[in-house]
């Protein structure tokens, strides 16, 4: 039935939009259909590239498929393999900049400033607001 379904979306007369990709998206991540949610959400980054949760969405469906996920927040130290997290995200980042990309912070760091006015526990938190965060996403975005 997803076969059809993704048949019946690429012969319709007018341009699929991300609404109509997205129902099919669901449908083949319910039903574990692995390869078509790949094809798919790769699909909806053409459509909207700058949609961070679409790529979040893709690197979540990559994992799946290959049966690893691992799951962690910005300034975790708990989880068993951060050091090899933290390694894996500064070689990223390393061969980004190498390439000439520079990450857009700024809008972080209005969130993270207004946090802190209005926050009691403001120090130390700094990476667990908005640094690592960015850098996370926009490498994500970047990979794919």
């Amino acid at each position: 039935m997803l076969k059809e379904a993704e048949e019946l979306i690429e012969s319709m007369l007018m341009i699929p939009d991300v609404a109509t990709w997205g129902a099919l998206l669901g449908a083949c991540t319910k039903h574990g259909d692995h390869d078509r949610s790949e094809r798919i959400g790769r699909k909806l980054i053409e459509l909207e590239p700058d949609h961070d949760g679409f790529h979040v969405l893709l690197s979540d469906i990559c994992a799946s498929k290959d049966g690893v996920v691992h799951e962690f927040l910005a300034g975790d130290k708990k989880h068993l393999r951060i050091k090899e997290i933290d390694a894996t995200l500064d070689e990223i980042a390393k061969r980004l900049k190498k390439e000439g990309y520079a990450a857009d912070t700024d809008e972080n760091w209005k969130y993270y400033n207004q946090e802190m006015k209005n926050s009691s526990r403001a120090v130390g938190q700094k990476d667990q607001l908005g640094v690592r965060e960015t850098h996370l996403n926009e490498m994500i975005r970047a990979c794919f």
